[in-house]
């Protein structure tokens, strides 16, 4: 299934016992957003797990990046201001 974080996702509220986030939130304009819905579709209780990559993650990407060694997605130049 493929479902765009930015809106709603096709899931009934307090669905799961987890999810999972692994390097997403660096390609968000409003992350927020996707907060909230990550939080309606947890069960009370429930976990949210996430990763957020390291600056010096950056400088490896883009040479991976031009060696055509991952996909556009991955670019890190599309990366938001990292949050504390």
């Amino acid at each position: 299934m493929h479902a765009d974080l930015r809106a709603s996702l096709p899931f009934e509220n307090a669905q799961f016992d987890h999810v999972v986030m692994l390097a997403v939130f660096e390609h968000l304009v409003q992350p927020e957003a996707v907060l909230r819905e990550a939080s309606r579709i947890l069960v009370p209780g429930g976990s949210l797990i996430m990763t957020w990559p390291a600056a010096l993650v950056d400088p490896i990407l883009n040479i991976l990046h031009a060696l055509h060694l991952i996909s556009d997605e991955m670019e890190s130049d599309e990366h938001q201001k990292r949050m504390p």
